[in-house]
């Protein structure tokens, strides 16, 4: 089967910091294909990430590596041969697609909140009833947790195999106006991720967004939204302890007992 060179591969990478890591590299294990290395790569960290799922709680369990998909059984055309397609791959965080990792908000311990254990009852099949006991955990209650929470879209300049372009999403609390929403992704994501000519690069995004259920609007350039003061983004860890701890000065207290 043709395949592309570790040689080619390299020279196509975009990230100067990760084309210096793989020219260190040499060369790929003897009769290695590029195809047969990723994939034996990637189907290692999808069990790696399984096992490790198996102690991580429902909110902390890796999702990035997808199990292999196989696809049906067809007769080879060149030798007669039953022979199908597995399919290996790896879900990049949007956080990663534009590069605002390190703007990430990691909640502190008081921002958990402790979810209580249940039983649940079904009807199995034969007819008899059956029980799910699900143990106490944590839980971090976010934007998409409440109740008429905003999705909004971005659309990349990657394409699926088809042709469409890819898409990206945030969801944003209800209260948000659509002006402020442009202000927090303007501030939020690097210019440099955001297109500025027709042509859309693999790495960026158009720039505009779509809110489900309504229209299509243009994010806000980051001179602006740095200049507006709300909503005020916080994109340092210093900033989103402050904006924390703020929320939680204001939340409704308890009224003391007698």
């Amino acid at each position: 089967m043709n395949d592309i060179t570790l040689a080619e591969m390299i020279a196509a990478i975009e990230d100067e910091t990760l084309k210096a890591w793989w020219e260190q590299i040499g060369n790929l294990p003897e009769e290695f294909t590029m195809c047969e290395f990723f994939m034996k790569s990637l189907h290692a960290c999808s069990t790696a990430a399984a096992l490790k799922n198996e102690s991580q709680e429902v909110g902390q369990k890796i999702l990035g590596y997808p199990a292999a998909i196989n696809g049906a059984v067809e007769t080879s055309k060149n030798n007669h041969l039953f022979d199908f397609r597995t399919t290996c791959s790896c879900i990049p965080r949007v956080a990663d697609f534009l590069d605002i990792k390190s703007r990430s908000y990691t909640p502190s311990p008081e921002d958990v909140t402790d979810r209580a254990g249940y039983t649940r009852s079904y009807i199995k099949a034969d007819g008899s009833t059956g029980e799910v006991t699900v143990p106490a955990s944590k839980a971090v209650y976010l934007a998409f947790g409440r109740p008429n929470a905003r999705k909004v879209s971005l659309t990349t300049g990657l394409k699926t195999t088809k042709g469409n372009k890819r898409k990206l999403s945030f969801t944003f609390p209800s209260f948000l106006t659509v002006a402020e929403i442009a202000d927090i992704l303007g501030e939020l994501i690097p210019a440099t991720k955001i297109a500025t000519t027709a042509t859309v690069g693999a790495g960026e995004i158009e720039p505009f967004f779509s809110i489900k259920g309504g229209r299509t609007y243009p994010i806000a350039s980051a001179t602006v939204a740095a200049a507006s003061a709300n909503p005020d983004v916080a994109t340092t860890e210093t900033e989103q302890a402050a904006t924390a701890t703020g929320t939680k000065s204001k939340k409704k207290k308890p009224k003391a007992t007698p």
